[in-house]
C-alpha cells in the first residue's frame, strides 16, 4: 500500500487535472496544505480543482462521479475523509472517472482496491492506532517520500495538536518548535503555538467558514508559523 501510493505520486504529471478534496477541520486543512505544496513541487503547479468536501445526507456527495467528470479530472486525491464508507458501487464509479488515492486515518469499512482506487490508512502499513496517527502527519511523510518538505514540517504539527496525539508525537512537534524558535509546549499543547492555531482553524470554522478556503491558502503560502499565529485569524480565537 505504502509503495503504491507513492507511485501514484510520482506518476503525477503536469498534463493532469487534479483534484483534491478534503475535510476543513485542523487535521485535514493542514494535511490538504500538505498535499497542495507536494503537488506544486513535483510538477510545478497546484491541483486544478481544489474543494472541502460537499456534505450532504449520504455524508458524501453521491453525484462526485458525475461533477468531477464534468470538471475533466484525471486524478483525484482525497484528504481526511472516509471515502470507504461509501457503497462500493459509489467507488466504482469513481474509480470510472479517474483514478483515486484515499490518504485517510480513520478507521477501516471496507476493502475495496483495484488498480484505479488506492487508499492508505496508517494502521494498513503499521501496527498503529489510527486515532493517534493524524492525517496531516500521514499526508506529509507521504509527501516527503516523493519532494523534499522540510521548510514545512510545522504544518502537520498544526494537525497533530488538532487531533489531541501530541503525547504520541511529542518528539516531533517538540523539535518543529524547536527549530522555528516558537515556544515549547509545557503541560497544555493547546496553549502553545500549534494549538493556538488548531483553535484559529476551528473557530474560523464555526464564526466563518466562508474564509477556510483563504486560511488554507495561507498554510500553503507561510514560509514561517508566525505568520500564521499574526494573521488576521487570531481574532476569532
Amino acid at each position: 500500500i505504502l509503495d503504491a501510493s507513492i507511485a501514484y505520486l510520482r506518476a503525477l504529471t503536469k498534463e493532469d487535472k487534479i483534484a483534491v478534496l478534503y475535510d476543513d477541520d485542523g487535521d485535514g486543512l493542514s494535511a490538504a496544505a500538505s498535499t497542495i505544496i507536494g503537488i506544486m513541487r513535483m510538477r510545478g503547479k497546484p491541483p486544478e480543482v481544489l474543494e472541502t468536501f460537499t456534505h450532504s445526507t449520504s455524508y458524501i456527495d453521491p453525484a462526485l462521479p458525475d461533477k468531477l467528470k464534468a470538471a475533466g479530472v484525471t486524478k483525484l486525491i482525497t484528504v481526511d475523509r472516509v471515502l470507504d464508507q461509501m457503497p462500493v458501487d459509489f467507488l466504482k464509479r469513481l474509480e470510472g472517472v479517474c483514478p483515486v488515492l484515499v490518504i485517510d486515518h480513520h478507521k477501516i469499512y471496507n476493502t475495496h482496491s483495484s488498480s484505479r482506487f488506492m487508499m492508505i490508512k496508517p494502521h494498513m502499513v503499521w501496527e498503529t492506532e489510527p486515532s493517534s496517527f493524524p492525517t496531516a502527519i500521514l499526508a506529509y511523510t507521504l509527501f516527503s517520500c516523493v519532494v523534499d518538505l522540510s521548510d514545512k514540517d510545522w504544518l502537520p504539527c498544526i494537525g497533530i495538536t488538532s487531533d489531541s496525539s501530541y503525547p504520541r508525537w511529542k518528539a516531533f512537534v517538540d523539535a518543529s518548535s524547536q527549530k522555528w524558535n516558537l515556544p515549547a509546549v509545557e503541560k497544555d499543547p493547546f496553549v502553545a503555538p500549534f494549538g493556538i492555531m488548531s483553535n484559529m482553524i476551528f473557530c474560523t470554522q464555526i464564526l466563518s467558514s466562508c474564509q477556510l478556503p483563504e486560511f488554507l491558502d495561507l498554510l500553503v503560502d507561510a514560509e514561517h508559523p508566525n505568520e500564521i499565529l499574526s494573521s488576521g485569524f487570531r481574532a476569532l480565537v
